[in-house]
């Protein structure tokens, strides 16, 4: 009669065992579950940060190449500026030739008038 007692605690033993097992099973399948979504977050944050790291070097060598153009253009415009006054002088010159050979030209016409007065 004592194994017939022990039988139902037994088996009750065995089933609460077997309970306390699934249930540790399911909280490690949902552990896991829940590790395999942050994986796929983090997974796609990763992928995300990839985009925007690409994206950036896409915008830095645009702005690099800007960079480049403006910098040809100020070299273009510095070199026209010297160009110019490179021109100014000479246009100056050729200015002050001219007056000079004016002034000549205008005591030549003076002496020649006082020359025919006389």
């Amino acid at each position: 009669r004592g194994d017939q007692e022990e039988e139902p605690a037994a088996k009750q033993l065995v089933v609460e065992q077997v309970d306390e097992v699934r249930n540790k099973r399911q909280e490690a399948e949902t552990r896991a579950e829940e590790a395999s979504g942050s994986a796929e977050q983090a997974e796609a944050a990763h992928q995300e940060a990839l985009a925007a790291v690409t994206a950036a070097r896409e915008v830095a060598d645009i702005e690099r190449q800007a960079c480049l153009e403006a910098e040809a253009e100020v070299k273009t415009a510095v070199a026209a500026v010297k160009d110019a006054e490179k021109k100014d002088a000479a246009a100056q010159k050729a200015v002050m030739r001219a007056r000079a050979e004016a002034e000549r030209w205008e005591a030549e016409l003076a002496r020649d008038e006082e020359a025919a007065k006389e």
